[in-house]
């Protein structure tokens, strides 16, 4: 009850020591001014031959750079369009610092109070109700300029900028942390697969069967709902496959050339997509849409996942087509690698599967801090 008391006199739950009293209502455009009128799109073909140092903004963030800026200081920038606007994948509204383009899928807005405070505010709201758009959601700038918000004064403002700022920076040092790792670790990679004078050479077809399969006909419903995992190329972004969103049926496998494969099998992208590679966590069957490698007992299905991400390129220049560039299983077959022995491959893979859990368990620092932080804004915003 004393909460609700607290929202229904425009009180935040949580506030700072030295600050009382009821934050005002007012409408958007009465604590901000619009530059919508400054804005100028320009098609990617005209950036390509403007290619500078420069930050090109759109409605989700930067998404080129060129020779030249419209806006120089520090602006709020709010997507006017996009799927965005109801889905949330990306960040809505965001500061946009220093010498800058913008085209025409983001307002600009610069705030009379704190910047930082106000684009935090509004990166905090729901925007469905404001959606103007049919074919696709928009935000209307008539429609955004009356937008109700709750702010306190300008001291209270820079209090709670300040205070979020510090929680940003800690956040953005557990980013940087976690970048650190990542090109360490692709740093030891290019050193350990370039450096391997004593290993032997191999194609990929003495390191393990490389099996490929096809897919039952989509519509016969009876192929279906079985309970083997049944992965599709977009399917095999992660390093392990645990489940499948679609299940093949006994009856499937039997009216199809699709074959079971073990726990431990690669399923590696070999038709649009070239390259990507996971580990069947599970029994899992081939897929027309990539080649599975079954790595004999000489070898190590850690190893061998490390080695094809490194050796990317590899697979992508054998591939042959234009539409939708493929790479055969006899081609996969071929391909040639220097490789240590078991022992030598499993110690390799150790180390690189500890680099794997350090930027793993960075990200889930960095998702926590960001959860904790989006909590404190509920309270600290009315």
């Amino acid at each position: 009850m004393t909460n609700l008391l607290k929202q229904q006199k425009r009180i935040p739950k949580l506030r700072f020591p030295g600050f009382d009293g009821e934050w005002e209502e007012k409408r958007l455009g009465e604590v901000c001014n619009f530059f919508d009128n400054e804005r100028i799109p320009l098609k990617s073909t005209d950036r390509q031959k403007r290619s500078g140092k420069y930050a090109y903004y759109g409605a989700s963030g930067i998404i080129d750079y060129i020779d030249d800026y419209i806006f120089d200081g520090e602006y709020i920038l709010l997507g006017e369009d996009g799927a965005n606007i109801i889905d949330r994948s990306s960040k809505l509204a965001f500061l946009a610092k220093g010498k800058f383009w913008v085209n025409n899928h983001a307002h600009v807005l610069q705030a009379i109070g704190s910047s930082y405070f106000l684009a935090e505010y509004l990166e905090s709201l729901r925007y469905e109700k404001y959606n103007t758009g049919t074919a696709q959601p928009k935000l209307n700038s008539d429609v955004v300029k009356k937008i109700k918000i709750v702010i306190p004064k300008k001291e209270e403002q820079q209090k709670i900028a300040e205070f979020l700022g510090s929680v940003d920076d800690w956040i953005s040092n557990l980013r940087a942390q976690k970048e650190g790792l990542e090109k360490y670790k692709k740093g030891v990679m290019q050193k350990i697969f370039s450096e391997g004078k004593d290993w032997e050479e191999k194609r990929l077809g003495e390191i393990g069967d490389v099996i490929g399969g096809g897919t039952p006909e989509t519509s016969k419903g009876q192929f279906w709902n079985g309970e083997m995992n049944w992965f599709t190329p977009t399917e095999i972004k992660k390093k392990y496959s645990g489940e499948s969103l679609r299940k093949i049926s006994t009856e499937g496998l039997r009216n199809s050339s699709a074959k079971i494969l073990p726990v431990g099998a690669l399923l590696l992208t070999t038709r649009a997509t070239i390259g990507d590679v996971s580990i069947a966590m599970k029994e899992s069957t081939t897929n027309q849409g990539f080649q599975s490698i079954v790595v004999n007992k000489k070898n190590s299905n850690e190893f061998m996942y490390y080695w094809i991400l490194h050796n990317k390129k590899e697979f992508i220049k054998r591939a042959n087509g234009s539409t939708f560039p493929e790479i055969s299983g006899k081609e996969v077959k071929k391909i040639k690698g220097w490789f240590p022995t078991l022992k030598e491959q499993q110690k390799i893979a150790e180390f690189l599967i500890s680099l794997d859990n350090l930027i793993e368990s960075k990200q889930k620092q960095i998702t926590l801090a960001e959860q904790w932080k989006k909590g404190l804004m509920q309270r600290l915003f009315v």
